[in-house]
């Protein structure tokens, strides 16, 4: 259940996210480092950390013009043992769940392709 509602919330931290940064401007001063210790997908075109009010959370989304299935394989070769779970609500969302409560969200919603990156505190 708690890893049902943490895929939610990062759902929707997604596209709050695509909604803050809807405007132009140049790729690389909209892309903010990754503070997780997760991989990033190397073809970014925006990114940003969201502050979680828990000193030790982290969460980093992303965006790509780069297909969903080609961000999922990617993210697959670097996760190995990851487990994986679709979302039964939104269609092309695919969650890698790690250990200590770590998590990859890929969600595709052509032509962007969102990734969430979250480091839990607990």
């Amino acid at each position: 259940m708690r890893s049902l509602i943490m895929a939610l919330f990062l759902s929707q931290c997604i596209l709050v996210f695509h909604g803050a940064l809807g405007g132009a401007g140049d790729a690389s001063s909209s892309i903010a480092a990754n503070p997780t210790n997760l991989p990033t997908y190397p073809h970014l075109s925006k990114a940003s950390v969201m502050h979680t009010g828990r000193a030790t959370a982290k969460v980093y989304n992303a965006e790509t013009h780069d297909a969903y299935d080609t961000v999922v394989a990617w993210y697959r070769q670097r996760l190995v043992g990851a487990k994986e779970s679709e979302s039964g609500f939104v269609k092309d969302t695919l969650t890698f769940s790690l250990p200590n409560g770590r998590q990859v969200i890929v969600q595709g919603r052509p032509p962007i392709t969102y990734i969430t990156l979250s480091n839990n505190a607990d």
